[in-house]
């Protein structure tokens, strides 16, 4: 029983060293794809990150037009437009692209939902401004990620 037993700690001992092994050769090969395809790893994280980016904004220009079709003087309507906006707040403060660019708008949206002046004029220029500047900011995207592939 005892022979059985030594055999197995000397295979166990083997398969640890092979996985030892393994481990290392495994790094040394992801290394050195990310030396050799650095560019290519880069541009695709890059294209990842611009995809979340402009998935974001898409969602934001949805709920947007949602806001457009609501009624802030209608008490039911007005309910659900001030949810829309606290939404388009929360998902601005999530996103670390989008936070520092339009964190003084959501401070303003925040502040005209609050009270009883939230009206359809103030919420046709909340829908407005958020909407220009978030073509603003879709240009500079552009500009940025032309400057980038030259």
């Amino acid at each position: 029983m005892s022979m059985w037993l030594a055999i197995g700690k000397s295979m166990v001992a083997t398969l640890e060293v092979a996985a030892d092994i393994g481990t290392i050769v495994a790094s040394a090969i992801a290394v050195w794809i990310f030396i050799t395809k650095r560019a290519e790893i880069t541009s695709f994280i890059r294209t990842i990150s611009t995809f979340v980016h402009q998935n974001s904004l898409a969602e934001l220009r949805f709920k947007l037009e949602k806001l457009n079709d609501l009624n802030a003087n209608d008490p039911a309507s007005r309910a659900e437009a001030v949810s829309l906006f606290h939404d388009i707040c929360g998902q601005i403060d999530g996103s670390p692209l989008l936070k520092p660019r339009l964190s003084n708008l959501c401070d303003r949206i925040r502040d005209g939902t609050g009270g009883r002046r939230f009206n359809e004029p103030l919420k046709r220029s909340l829908v407005s401004e958020l909407r220009e500047s978030l073509r603003h900011i879709d240009l500079s995207d552009y500009a940025e990620n032309m400057r980038e592939d030259v």
